[in-house]
């Protein structure tokens, strides 16, 4: 029911303001590609690890490198755009005496990007949309292994910096947090747009 209602209110929003890219006239698409870190808050019981829960006394690695590749279309000069992305929100491994496991995330979104102007060149980045997730999980224990899989269709938010160095090229350093079988991972990056 709650991703229905933020469904609505997102086809809602979108047709608002699609006039706005009719009539404001030629302005450019743009794609970037960003690197950074991730962190999966996650619990070691998620990945298929017996004792996984507070007392558990393994080790569970939860941060790991990621990256991005977006592509927007500004809708209201270069406030306001449209932007698709995929990411790899790279692994996350916990281990104990007897069990490995490993889960596996990578995510493609589709939301908004406003831009709130701070000074010459540079500006905020406000992120809002939904995110579908695939998560894939693989289990050792004992010496057999588990192999297991979800999709989910979740809301993900962001915030970051934009400095425009170029006519054409601009950088961005950005916080966004997705949430993954119902636990959050951030996702902290830092790249490049080309406009085109």
């Amino acid at each position: 029911m709650r991703m229905q209602y933020l469904a609505k209110v997102a086809i809602a929003s979108l047709t608002m303001i699609l006039p706005f890219a009719v009539n404001a006239g030629d302005y450019d698409y743009y794609a970037g590609i960003s690197f950074g870190k991730s962190e999966n808050n996650t619990a070691a019981a998620k990945i298929g690890i017996a004792g996984g829960g507070t007392n558990f006394t393994g080790s569970l690695d939860n941060k790991d490198s990621a990256w991005k590749v977006v592509f927007g279309y500004p809708l209201w000069d270069q406030y306001v755009a449209v932007e698709v992305s995929y990411i790899d929100l790279g692994k996350t491994h916990a281990d104990t005496a007897t069990s490995t496991g490993t889960e596996e995330i990578k995510t493609f979104t589709f939301g908004a990007a406003g831009y709130i102007p701070v000074v010459s060149k540079l500006g905020a980045i406000l992120h809002i949309g939904f995110s579908r997730n695939d998560s894939k999980i693989t289990n050792i224990t004992s010496g057999t292994g588990t192999f297991s899989g979800a999709t989910d269709f979740e809301f993900y938010w962001g915030a970051g910096l934009q400095y425009d160095f170029a006519k054409n090229f601009a950088a961005r350093v950005e916080l966004e947090r997705f949430s993954v079988r119902n636990w959050d991972v951030n996702l902290r990056t830092a790249g490049l747009l080309y406009r085109f």
